[in-house]
């Protein structure tokens, strides 16, 4: 019984390694991506597509760049965050359901997880670059909403009595990018009909975030070195309970 004890905590061990390996090569990718792009003010990009349109003809510019700038809506205007009704130009709302299992445990399990898709402006001056972020989270926006909601429970009706079970509970929570915040962006900028914009692609993610470039790539350093120290260490433990499990009986 033992063995099989240490086998599983070995099992275990091994995924908790994995993930962390995993995230310190994400942070690995990040970094590389963020170096491997070409610092630009927006207003230099506007001035590169020119140029490459005039020379090439419409939709031949396309670069992998980074740029800063301020966030301001498109021009459909601000978006409205679901939770909080707060004005933004981008927002993610997740509600994670709290489920409880006959022995009193735990555990969350994800009902929703919505980021808007209209994009917005990055501007420097007089001009401006459009920003598709899609499903990709923005690093460092503000979360504005993280609350328990409890809904009443009906339970069950047997006359006289009536049997009432755990009310649902559901955990919600908002994050923002107000109209004004300064924002960094890590993508291949195209040229789409007349106007610059920065969207995902399947083989070049796009990245924005509230720090500058340095200080991204600086915790993209910092998030692979602890990945790579917590997965060595949680690999050597990994081996330990297996070769206890192995040798132990003996």
């Amino acid at each position: 019984m033992s063995s099989l004890v240490a086998i599983v905590f070995a099992g275990t061990l091994a995924y908790r390694a994995y993930t962390h390996v995993r995230a310190a090569l994400a942070g690995r990718s990040r970094r590389l991506r963020s170096l491997g792009a070409t610092p630009v003010t927006v207003a230099e990009l506007v001035a590169m597509a020119g140029a490459a349109r005039a020379e090439l003809g419409p939709g031949v510019f396309d670069q992998h760049v980074v740029a800063s700038g301020v966030a301001e809506p498109s021009e459909h205007g601000p978006l409205e965050a679901p939770f909080s009704a707060t004005p933004c130009v981008w927002y993610r709302a997740t509600t994670l359901r709290v489920v409880q299992d006959g022995k009193g445990r735990t555990r969350h399990e994800v009902d929703a997880d919505v980021t808007s898709r209209q994009g917005f402006r990055l501007v420097d001056g007089g001009a401006e670059l459009h920003v598709l972020a899609g499903a990709t989270p923005i690093e460092g926006a503000t979360q504005t909403v993280d609350e328990v909601v409890e809904s009443p429970d009906e339970g069950i009706d047997l006359g006289l009595v009536r049997i009432v079970s755990n009310p649902d509970r559901t955990i919600r929570r908002e994050w923002v990018v107000a109209a004004g915040t300064r924002l960094t962006v890590v993508a291949d900028v195209r040229d789409v009909a007349g106007r610059l914009v920065a969207k995902e692609r399947p083989d070049a993610p796009i990245r924005i975030t509230t720090e500058t470039s340095s200080e991204a790539v600086q915790a993209d350093e910092r998030a692979e070195r602890g990945g790579w120290r917590s997965g060595a260490l949680y690999a050597a433990a990994a081996l330990a309970a297996l070769l206890f499990a192995v040798i132990g009986p003996f």
